[in-house]
């Protein structure tokens, strides 16, 4: 029996495509992996008044979480409502006895974000987000008008 050129060529293409979804499903196994990793271990840094607390999921536990909503806008793209869990910077700020001031936010990036004592005070704006795609932690400010001074990847909170 002969085989065809052209069934060679599909088979080959077959082959080719099932090396391939393999290679992808174990690339994206060992990111879900590496994403459990980050979150379990995931903690940043506030500083303030001399002292440095290292926050983790448990302390924003004992802080009260909470549900918010937020329009996130990116790439002049229409904004999109997007519910969130976090924790008011304001009553983590109260948890660890530190008192609101002007604070810088830094993302793992090196990206900062100033944020003022009034936005903080202001309960339903400022939030530490958890567990979104954009890294473990992210300050939100919900009044932001173009999510433009959110900060991902949050790695250190300084007050002034």
């Amino acid at each position: 029996m002969k085989i065809k050129k052209s069934s060679i060529i599909i088979m080959a293409v077959i082959a080719v495509l099932i090396i391939m979804i393999a290679v992808l499903a174990a690339l994206n196994y060992n990111d879900a992996k590496a994403r459990a990793e980050r979150l379990a271990d995931a903690a940043f840094i506030i500083q303030a008044g001399g002292q440095s607390f290292t926050v983790d999921y448990e302390m924003l536990k004992d802080a009260g979480i909470q549900e918010f909503t937020a329009d996130k806008r990116s790439g002049g793209k229409p904004a999109v409502r997007i519910n969130y869990q976090g924790v008011p910077l304001k009553n983590l700020c109260e948890k660890l006895g530190i008192e609101v001031a002007n604070c810088t936010a830094y993302a793992a990036d090196g990206y900062a974000v100033g944020v003022s004592a009034d936005k903080i005070n202001d309960a339903e704006n400022v939030y530490i987000a958890l567990d979104d795609d954009d890294g473990p932690y992210m300050l939100i400010i919900v009044k932001d008008p173009f999510s433009q001074y959110w900060c991902k990847y949050l790695s250190e909170i300084i007050f002034k």
